[in-house]
């Protein structure tokens, strides 16, 4: 972690010294310019942010306590001096168009039922179907081509390709004539709504003439893909290349961790499967399970929060076909590490196989609430095994473990299928993503608003039957927000304690799930109070949006349940 903050400090020096020449002085405005109470309130902030660090002072219980408290009060304190090194650099950096928030206008957004049934309507009946499609093109060895999920200086590019790179895809009907929705998953590590919407758009007659009235795109989160969001390339040609190709307007192309080929062919492959998923529609029934595998998970971020099952949605045609089990589920595919250049889908394309083979079934896999949650493979690594045998034994074993579901354990789901989608923004505190947004190393939909920069992204509410529902989440959410348990004031890094109910609470008589990575990468989404410094030895926080993305996430995700009425 601290080597890695070290290459990024470097690479910031090297964008200051770089992108400053010729750029004007920082202007700084005399009294006569400012109103005097806007002054006063600006001094006021600043004070009160160079003050907050103290709020960790109280009487020490013993030395060891001592010590965290001087910890935590140098920490917010490096934070605070990044921050502003941070601020300085972006107002250096060319504009690269962002626009104003009460300017922005949606493209391509598919906002799903405008009106939610309490019943299946009248002679009803499930229809789905499945589609699945390799994104590999043959040359992702060409040196072009990065992995995801680390970031790494200079930049890697893919040596050997392991297994496959695919996107699946359902389309599903509950039969009420409101719509079809399509629910997309990439083998990917995230994925960008301004990506998500070129997908959309590619497919926009086609939803039209058919009643498509939701796309959604979720990325499995697999760290050892070819890059899908645009971190895993050189971070010097990043953020100083882009800077001065957009500030001196030469005919150079943007650069970052995403090969242009590989994404064109991305969109194409990805359009084509939700035609491919909409034409194969049949009817059939939809049964629900969830089967415990806890001891495969575990949590390395407190508090030790986490949904503890696979829950499986299993399709059954009417006419006794092909199978498609719909798999939800919350762990890291992290499998290969951070420095591997070993391009694979980890334990997710193991555990499609095992069903395959021995269930003769179709798997699509969601990504849940996995902020901190990883594999415990204990259980299924041996020793003196390569990084791709442990990703096959414990893919393997999560298969076995869903095809072991008995009958007897599963609920037929009524046919009835509700979905609202909402475009949000929230507030990025954190300097870092704003620095890789300005700097095109990714390219999420940013407005700029009075108090900074603002990252606009979808929200979701989905009902299956009558006890069953999921939140779609842009990004890596913590568990705690969905389920409940964040940390009290006395262990939460800012003194305070969570003041919102977890968000199950506003569905208490339906099981709720989460389908993370959906139709964004928006970073970590953690709770306010909980927001560590940056150098305080975790990591989320450094992809973060900062200490206000909990509570703006959580507040308008009950505001869309709110509107459903």
């Amino acid at each position: 972690m601290k080597r890695k903050l070290l290459r990024l400090l470097s690479v910031f020096m090297a964008m200051l010294l770089l992108c400053t020449t010729g750029a004007p002085a920082l202007h700084a405005a005399s009294p006569a310019e400012v109103p005097a109470a806007v002054s006063t309130q600006a001094e006021a902030d600043a004070s009160s942010k160079w003050m907050a660090p103290l709020h960790h002072l109280h009487w020490p219980t013993s030395t060891e306590d001592f010590g965290e408290m001087l910890k935590r009060i140098l920490c917010d304190y490096v934070d605070l001096v990044l921050d502003l090194l941070l601020r300085i650099i972006l107002y250096f950096l060319p504009d690269v168009g962002w626009p104003e928030l009460s300017d922005y206008q949606p493209t391509q957004f598919y906002p799903g039922d405008a009106t939610f049934l309490d019943a299946p309507a009248e002679g009803a009946q499930w229809s789905l179907g499945y589609a699945k499609a390799s994104l590999l093109t043959g040359n992702e060895l060409d040196g072009k081509h990065y992995h995801a999920g680390g970031l790494s200086f200079p930049a890697e590019p893919a040596t050997k390709i392991l297994d496959d790179q695919a996107v699946r895809v359902v389309c599903l009907s509950d039969g009420s004539g409101r719509g079809v929705k399509a629910f997309v998953s990439l083998d990917g590590y995230g994925i960008s709504l301004t990506d998500v919407r070129k997908i959309r758009a590619r497919l926009a007659s086609f939803a039209q003439e058919n009643g498509i009235n939701a796309i959604n795109v979720s990325a499995v989160h697999q760290h050892s893909c070819i890059d899908t969001l645009g971190l895993g390339g050189d971070p010097l040609r990043m953020l100083v290349g882009n800077a001065l190709i957009t500030e001196y307007q030469w005919n150079l192309p943007i650069y970052n961790g995403k090969n242009t080929a590989f994404m064109e062919n991305l969109f194409q492959v990805t359009a084509d499967a939700v035609k491919q998923a909409y034409a194969a529609m049949e009817p059939g029934a939809l049964y629900v399970s969830y089967t415990d595998v806890s001891e495969y998970m575990r949590d390395k971020r407190e508090p030790e929060v986490f949904d503890p099952n696979l829950t499986r949605l299993r399709f059954c045609p009417e006419d006794g076909g092909r199978e498609t089990w719909i798999v939800n589920g919350a762990i890291h595919p992290t499998t290969f590490g951070t420095k591997s250049t070993e391009i694979s889908s980890d334990y997710p394309y193991y555990m499609e196989q095992t069903v395959n083979q021995k269930a003769g079934a179709n798997l699509i896999f969601f990504q849940g609430a996995e902020l901190g949650i990883t594999a415990q493979r204990q259980l299924t690594d041996s020793e003196g095994n390569t990084a791709l045998e442990n990703a096959k034994a414990f893919g393997a074993r999560l298969g076995e473990i869903l095809c072991g579901i008995d009958a007897a354990e599963e609920t037929e789901l009524s046919p009835l299928l509700n979905l609202r989608i909402r475009e949000i923004t929230i507030p990025v505190d954190n300097q870092i993503l704003v620095l890789a947004a300005k700097g095109q190393a990714v390219n999420n939909i940013a407005v700029k608003t009075g108090e900074g920069v603002e990252i606009v992204t979808e929200i979701g509410y989905l009902e299956l039957g009558s006890t069953l529902c999921a939140v779609t989440i842009p990004g890596e959410v913590a568990p705690e927000l969905i389920y409940g348990g964040c940390l009290p004031a006395s262990q939460a890094w800012s003194g305070e304690d969570w003041p919102y109910a977890p968000l199950t609470q506003s569905v208490p008589d339906r099981r709720m799930l989460v389908f993370g990575l959906t139709n964004d990468q928006a970073g970590y989404i953690l709770p306010d109070n909980d927001v560590r410094s940056i150098i305080s030895g975790v990591n989320e926080e450094v992809v973060s949006m900062g200490k206000r993305s909990g509570s703006t996430l959580i507040t308008q995700m009950q505001a869309l349940i709110d509107s459903i009425g």
